[in-house]
């Protein structure tokens, strides 16, 4: 007796031969490489931009920087010259408040170390011409410190060291300057009058001095900066010369 619903025929599968397992595995490590390779452009382009803001940010940090003390150099001024440089260093004399507890730390309120409102800044690049590491700043007081009690006068003198100062950033490796004097542009300024202005340039790479803007690879800064002191007559004491700039704290 033949047993009903159950049919007959042959039953047959068909599986994936080898070589359509190779092509599939190919296939998708294709797929995985271009995956990667997107991935990667991605990571790079993100990390570049990432340095180029930082690198901006610095740039328009720094250039706010020197224009503030740029600006607060004094037209009158018992050093002379207030300002001097180069194209590629620059050192002025700025004015600043001093610290309030400088001048009401001890009894009484009285000063116990008082100190000045002249600081001597320079600005320059850290480096011969070829190997440039960054761009230095220093600061250092006019006049001694002077510790005071009842009955001496202690004069401390800033600590003299031969350590090189270190860069105030390393992502910018130029730094020039040019010096307005009302009528041309100087590449050095050593009078005793103020320039009208001071164009500052900085980039992120070493431009050399016979590089035409349309060789530039990169972006670089430019501002001029207007001196409010530029127009002040300085004036000296009778009874003292003019000390100069370089000759550093009496």
């Amino acid at each position: 007796m033949r047993a009903t619903g159950i049919s007959s025929g042959r039953i047959t599968r068909r599986a994936f031969t080898l070589v359509e397992v190779l092509l599939a595995i190919g296939i998708a490590a294709a797929f995985l490489m271009v995956l990667v390779y997107f991935y990667q452009q991605a990571a790079e382009l993100r990390t570049q931009l990432l340095q180029e803001t930082d690198r901006l940010a610095t740039e328009r940090l720094l250039m706010n920087r020197l224009e503030a003390e740029l600006r607060c150099v004094p037209g009158r001024c018992f050093y002379k010259p207030p300002l001097r440089g180069d194209s590629s260093s620059l050192q002025f004399i700025k004015t600043e408040f001093p610290s309030h507890n400088a001048w009401r730390s001890g009894a009484l309120g009285r000063a116990t170390a008082p100190e000045t409102d002249l600081r001597l800044v320079k600005y320059s690049l850290a480096g011969d011409g070829t190997n440039v590491s960054g761009i230095v700043r220093t600061e250092e007081p006019m006049v001694a410190r002077q510790t005071v009690t009842r009955t001496q006068v202690t004069v401390e003198s800033p600590a003299a060291t031969n350590r090189p100062a270190a860069p105030l950033t390393a992502d910018l490796r130029h730094l020039s300057f040019r010096y307005w004097d009302g009528t041309f542009w100087q590449d050095s300024w050593n009078l005793d009058q103020m320039p009208l202005g001071v164009e500052v340039t900085l980039a992120a790479e070493t431009i050399a001095a016979d590089t035409a803007p349309a060789e530039l690879d990169g972006l670089i800064f430019r501002r001029v900066i207007f001196l409010p002191a530029s127009r002040t007559i300085s004036t000296t004491s009778t009874n003292a010369p003019a000390a100069s700039m370089t000759e550093g704290p009496p």
